[in-house]
């Protein structure tokens, strides 16, 4: 989760719920090996014909540096074969990706009560 995009979408009225969510959840560095490999994969797809935003290939960058499971509905912005992906299918499987998406019941948890986020509007 790319915090700036969080805040950059944000209603006014949502941003004293929002701020305690994102201060609840587990933060990776952006290092210089997060950011080396980014500029790698924008332009190692970049000379492929393929055009990925640079927001993009920061997140696959972390997911990538931290071995991390990346949830997205967005499987076009994320074509690393060395990526995983959740939920687990074939990326160009996009029948498929939304048939586990649509079943999958997203969850966040809140790192100090371990209640889920999604589910539970006053676990913040």
């Amino acid at each position: 989760m790319n915090v700036s995009e969080v805040y950059a979408g944000m209603r006014p009225k949502e941003e004293a719920k929002t701020e305690a969510l994102l201060q609840s959840l587990e933060y990776y560095e952006i290092s210089w090996d997060v950011v080396k490999q980014a500029g790698l994969l924008k332009r190692d797809y970049g000379k492929k014909g393929r055009t990925l935003s640079l927001p993009d290939t920061t997140i696959a960058a972390v997911a990538l540096e931290y071995n991390l499971t990346l949830i997205t509905d967005n499987i076009k912005h994320y074509p690393t074969p060395q990526l995983k992906l959740y939920p687990p299918c074939l990326k160009s499987d996009k029948k498929a990706f939304s048939r586990i998406y649509s079943s999958y019941k997203p969850y966040i948890i809140n790192a100090q009560s371990g209640r889920n986020l999604m589910s539970d509007p006053n676990a913040l």
